[in-house]
């Protein structure tokens, strides 16, 4: 691993952290991952919320492409202890402002796309 690339890891697993600290105890973000590709989810003006994705083989994930401005991306880390399978990735965003999100997030070596649509709505 380069030192670079270390540094980031480091950066990024203390930006989660901090995040962590300051979200809310009682907003317990939606939760999801490889197995809600291309379904319709529901959540509200405020959350934040995750999508953890598990690669199995070379490759892993790159940055989310958000098609409007409702979505908005907060940062990434890899999930730890680490698999010998492939990464495990983990995105963190936030619902700014209601309406419908569509988030992709392709992978560096497969043509799979993980896609969704948000749709958020005031509480």
């Amino acid at each position: 691993m380069t030192p670079n690339k270390f540094i980031f890891l480091l950066l990024s697993d203390f930006f989660l952290i901090i995040m962590c600290c300051l979200s809310p105890l009682n907003n317990s973000a939606p939760k999801f991952n490889n197995s809600n590709i291309n379904q319709y989810l529901s959540i509200y003006i405020g959350d934040t919320f995750d999508i953890k994705l598990q690669t199995i083989g070379p490759g892993e994930y790159e940055q989310p492409i958000i098609f409007n401005n409702f979505v908005r991306f907060l940062g990434d880390s890899l999930v730890r202890p680490c698999i010998p399978a492939g990464p495990t990735q983990l995105y963190i965003f936030i619902a700014d402002t209601t309406g419908q999100a569509y988030i992709a997030i392709p992978h560096s070596c497969k043509k799979d796309t993980f896609k969704i649509k948000c749709e958020i709505q005031n509480r």
